[in-house]
């Protein structure tokens, strides 16, 4: 299947969504709040709150498969995109397992992606976890998976 950055990014979104509030709960009591690349809020949840913030990077496009008029039904140009997804999971600097438990939600992020792919055809490789320094607020993490869609011309 082909989709477009737009579709690809919306099935990508879903697939974490739908991991997210299905698992999350278990580790910190109740679902943390997903904020989503494009959806501007006018402020951060509360310092006392585990969150999480989705966005997707788009890298590079390489054409994989050449016009073909002569096969049955034609045969249209391939585009495959690479590019990868970032969750940045935030646990508030308060109480004895706040750090682990943001610990936690960060490997659940990296389960999404582990030997995984979208309905459409996202391909997931690579999810890893990079524990980032504390703000002053938050304990953080970014959960980092490479991904790859094919995308038909014109599409």
């Amino acid at each position: 299947m082909t989709l477009t950055p737009q579709q690809a990014r919306k099935e990508m979104f879903a697939k974490v969504s739908e991991c997210w509030n299905a698992h999350a709960e278990d580790i910190v009591g109740y679902v943390p709040e997903i904020r989503w690349q494009g959806i501007e809020e006018p402020e951060l949840p509360g310092a006392d709150k585990f969150w999480m913030r989705a966005g997707t990077t788009n890298v590079t496009t390489r054409q994989s498969g050449h016009m073909s008029p002569d096969a049955p039904g034609g045969s249209p140009v391939v585009y495959d995109n690479f590019g990868f997804i970032t969750l940045q999971i935030f646990a508030p600097m308060k109480g004895r397992e706040s750090w682990s438990k943001g610990e936690l939600l960060s490997e659940l992020g990296q389960r999404m992606f582990m030997a995984s792919e979208t309905g459409g055809g996202v391909w997931f490789r690579n999810p890893r976890i990079r524990n980032l320094n504390h703000d002053g607020t938050f304990y953080r993490w970014n959960v980092i998976a490479d991904y790859q869609f094919s995308q038909v011309k014109g599409t």
